[in-house]
């Protein structure tokens, strides 16, 4: 029997957590629920978890550092509970690496609809304390795009450098390197990147599809052939430049 994923939600409201819990319960998630960043951390020392919820104002610090901190150690799916104006909050959190983000008031569906999309994106990831785990993939028969020295693996969720060193991304920032190598000397729109990645009722920023892009020329190119790799095609979108 497959075991249900688990998901955690974070907010201080109890009613809201109850509601949470009752409509991705009727999914076939497990719900495990925390008013606080110590009850959190309380839970993830004896449970692995497939997503989190997190809002953004608790009792005892940030949902956005959470997810910050989150990030840096796993790749599961991380999904920010905001304010409607919270437009700066919202941006950030993405930067930092945030999957996606539900405004409140919310609707349950939709609420569902996005975990659900958010989870089968990363469902190969967990985060507990005592591991990390990584899906199990076959080297042999997975799928890889290579592109100046560099090796991207989709279903490992893995991007390596020319000497083999690890280059570590954020969901988001894999999502959209995945999609620009699949789509090589390709003129990409930010709209097309994000409806790829997010699905076609994302609202697109330019300032998160930018960043995104800004980080992965840090990231990927050292030096200074970033915007040559990644091209800025002015009006349009991004390209990856590869020669064939």
């Amino acid at each position: 029997m497959t075991e249900k994923p688990t998901v955690l939600v974070l907010d201080d409201e109890r009613e809201i957590r109850k509601v949470v819990a009752e409509g991705l319960e009727i999914e076939g998630y497990n719900v495990v629920e925390a008013g606080t960043r110590r009850e959190l951390e309380e839970i993830v020392a004896e449970k692995d978890i497939s997503l989190f919820l997190l809002d953004i104002t608790i009792p005892d610090g940030s949902g956005l550092d959470i997810a910050r901190d989150l990030r840096r150690q796993s790749s599961v799916g991380i999904i920010l509970l905001t304010g409607r104006s919270d437009e700066t909050d919202q941006v950030v959190g993405l930067e930092l690496g945030a999957d996606d983000y539900v405004g409140k008031p919310f609707r349950i569906r939709e609420l569902r609809a996005r975990v659900n999309s958010v989870y089968r994106r990363t469902a190969g990831a967990r985060f507990s304390v005592a591991s990390q785990r990584t899906p199990a993939n076959d080297p042999h028969t997975a799928e890889t795009f290579r592109f100046h020295g560099i090796s991207l693996t989709p279903s490992a969720r893995s991007v390596k450098a020319v000497d083999g060193t690890p280059i570590e991304l954020t969901t988001m920032e894999f999502d959209v390197l995945a999609y620009l190598a699949r789509n090589r000397n390709r003129v990409l729109s930010r709209d097309q990147i994000m409806d790829h990645v997010r699905g076609p009722d994302w609202a697109v920023y330019d300032r998160t599809v930018d960043g995104i892009i800004s980080r992965l020329r840090h990231k990927l190119y050292p030096g200074d052939e970033g915007a040559d790799r990644i091209k800025t095609i002015r009006g349009v979108g991004y390209m990856l430049s590869v020669e064939t």
